[in-house]
């Protein structure tokens, strides 16, 4: 039976399947041989944190996609979005952002899975439509939490598609 290191896919393997997909990525090394890439999709800046297997530093267990937003849906929206979208989370962090997180494993697969789970990532970034349509008004005049979702969708960030 294959150990962990064995069924994992290398990091050079990702990150060249990743440029390959058309997607810019800027790697970090960020603690015990895990990594970061940063890249954007749909108008959106995210990142993918890559899990080595212990003892490595270039194997590739799995990983996690995250974006954060400033802005702070209420927590019944969340749960919402948590029970419609069941392989995709999405939370408030200590400073009231959203987070959206997918988990992905890399062990025991092949050439073009990464591309099929940016395809997949792409997608959710694109339907973060999906919050500005169901929130409403603050209370305290500041304007309305969709509109920093829309700021946010229309600044500047170059894009990363060929």
């Amino acid at each position: 039976m294959p150990n962990d290191k064995e069924r994992a896919r290398p990091l050079s393997d990702l990150i060249d399947e990743f440029q390959e997909a058309g997607y810019r990525a800027k790697v970090e090394q960020v603690d015990r041989g895990n990594h970061l890439i940063r890249s954007a999709a749909a108008g959106w800046r995210f990142s993918l944190y890559l899990h080595t297997v212990e003892g490595t530093d270039d194997q590739v267990h799995n990983g996690m996609f995250r974006l954060f937003v400033k802005a702070a849906p209420e927590l019944e929206l969340l749960n919402l979005y948590n029970s419609e979208h069941r392989f995709c989370r999405a939370y408030r962090d200590d400073d009231d952002d959203l987070v959206l997180e997918w988990d992905v494993v890399f062990a025991n697969t092949g050439p073009g899975y990464l591309a099929q789970c940016l395809e997949r990532w792409e997608s959710v970034l694109g339907n973060l439509t999906w919050f500005s349509a169901r929130m409403e008004d603050d209370d305290d005049g500041s304007g309305d939490d969709a509109d920093v979702l829309e700021e946010l969708e229309d600044e500047d960030i170059p894009k990363t598609r060929h």
